[in-house]
């Protein structure tokens, strides 16, 4: 008899093993595109702590498969998540990914967590945090380059100018810092005319006066005036156009007519 009920509970240890192993392989078999149709399902039906421990489920996968995008997005829209269930949970979230970032010995995904950061204490000034200072270097200029926006994903998002870029991580990094001048400088030296043109546009863009003039006297529509000239045979250029007849109807005396 004893050696029954020895047996019995064998059997139910083996059985209750085996559905814990389906378990696991079942949550490690689940893709990111199913775990992020679950995040985006219990943010529908308002479900925040679903969608956090979801989030979390991802941030784990992503980590065991180092694919940093995945990890800092759920990383980031987790901390977002628990700040409106507990606003105080949003500082040890962040200090987590600050000490990622500390610990991160690759230069590239290093500079992705920053600029991560940064966004974040911009977003969030109860945080008290000093401004993360990134620095697009020629080197680190090339670094960013080489890597792909696509590695980065669901982090990063695929634009319509992308392929401009080569759908490189520099354009990416240095868009959303605003460095404008060191991407000009790359993508010169390297020979990408249609990069030179669109950031040596938002170069002029970022110097744009806001007092109104007059139209004959604006030194702005002038410059304008040269990229049309250099590049005005670019389809992209048709932006610089766009932005020449901006400026004329916002902040000069130009007449309907001109």
């Amino acid at each position: 008899m004893s050696c029954f009920r020895k047996l019995t509970a064998m059997k139910k240890m083996i059985v209750t093993l085996a559905l814990l192993l389906a378990c696991v392989t079942m949550a490690e078999g689940q893709t990111y595109t199913t775990l992020w149709k679950q995040v985006k399902e219990a943010e529908q039906k308002d479900l925040p702590r679903t969608q956090y421990d979801v989030l979390m489920k991802i941030a784990r996968k992503a980590q065991a498969d180092r694919l940093p995008g995945q990890l800092m997005k759920a990383e980031l829209q987790g901390a977002r998540v628990m700040a409106e269930i507990a606003p105080d949970s949003l500082q040890p979230a962040v200090e987590r990914m600050e000490q990622r970032m500390e610990s991160e010995q690759d230069v590239v995904l290093k500079t992705v967590y920053q600029v991560v950061l940064r966004r974040i204490y911009r977003d969030n000034a109860e945080l008290e945090r000093t401004p993360l200072e990134v620095t697009l270097t020629p080197e680190l200029c090339r670094q960013l380059a080489a890597a792909k926006a696509v590695d980065y994903e669901p982090l990063t998002v695929k634009g319509v100018d992308s392929r401009i870029f080569d759908d490189d991580l520099l354009s990416v990094i240095g868009y959303e810092l605003g460095q404008y001048q060191p991407l000009h400088d790359y993508y010169q030296q390297a020979g990408n005319r249609r990069a030179t043109f669109l950031t040596a546009l938002e170069l002029l863009r970022q110097q744009r006066p806001q007092g109104r003039v007059e139209l004959k006297k604006s030194e702005y529509l002038h410059r304008v005036d040269s990229l049309i000239s250099e590049y005005g045979d670019l389809v992209e250029c048709g932006e610089a156009a766009v932005e020449h007849y901006r400026y004329m109807d916002t902040y000069t005396d130009a007449t309907a007519e001109e």
